[in-house]
């Protein structure tokens, strides 16, 4: 997911409306998915520098849960003990972690890397993932099981990072793939479908048939409710 440019004077947004096209209470959203949230981040840019930055979490029907500034001395105030008080950080990778947390990687100023964090989006509260090392912030998945998380690095290699210190457990590598940026494991991370974006294609690559060596298939596996410092 990549930020949104606005085009718009860069304040702090106070509340959205929306026009419902279709009814959420039983409708085409069913009940599981009416009780749910949207999360995007957004980025203002004004031609030379990014001078405003957020992440934003909404419910169904459009109010704001939380308006999280991305600015290197909140986010430190906030739990990420290595981000750059002077600079403005963007969201671009961010999926579901559970029904409580956002998994996010950052892209710090106008670059593409950056460091990686799970999102309470009930406090505002962020934790810091691999020691506060930055990767390719295209995408971001949690591994299957196992405190560790996949990411392309933006070349030729997808790899698997601990979560906890941001080591490098394993890595493939396909030479039919070029400047891989985002990365989709499925069936127990047996299989990834990786974007080549040099070459205009999707591959779909079977992992586990790579005899990948150090890749940790066992640990804890992700539950829904967990303390917020105890999601490992």
């Amino acid at each position: 997911m990549k930020p949104s440019t606005l085009t718009r004077r860069p304040t702090k947004p106070s509340s959205r409306s929306y026009a419902h096209a279709i009814r959420v209470d039983g409708g085409e959203l069913g009940e599981a998915a009416s009780a749910g949230y949207v999360a995007y981040a957004v980025a203002y840019y004004d031609g030379s520098e990014n001078t405003a930055s957020y992440l934003i979490v909404q419910d169904m029907e459009g109010s704001l849960l939380q308006v999280a500034p991305l600015y290197g001395e909140v986010l430190k105030n906030k739990g990420l003990s290595h981000a750059n008080e002077g600079e403005i950080y963007k969201g671009i990778g961010l999926k579901n972690y559970n029904s409580t947390h956002l998994l996010v990687a950052f892209g710090k100023e106008s670059a593409l890397t950056g460091p990686r964090a799970l999102f309470n989006i009930k406090s505002g509260d962020w934790i810091e993932l691999c020691d506060g090392e930055s990767n390719d912030s295209h995408d971001i998945q949690m591994a299957y099981k196992g405190a560790a998380l996949w990411q392309a690095d933006g070349r030729t290699v997808t790899k698997k990072f601990s979560a906890a210190d941001g080591s490098e457990l394993a890595e493939f590598q396909m030479t039919d793939i070029a400047d891989p940026n985002h990365v989709q494991l499925v069936e127990e991370d047996k299989y990834a479908f990786v974007s080549s974006r040099q070459t205009d294609g999707i591959v779909r690559v079977h992992v586990v048939g790579m005899g990948l060596a150090g890749v940790d298939q066992h640990g804890p596996e992700r539950r829904e409710e967990r303390s917020s410092r105890g999601l490992w």
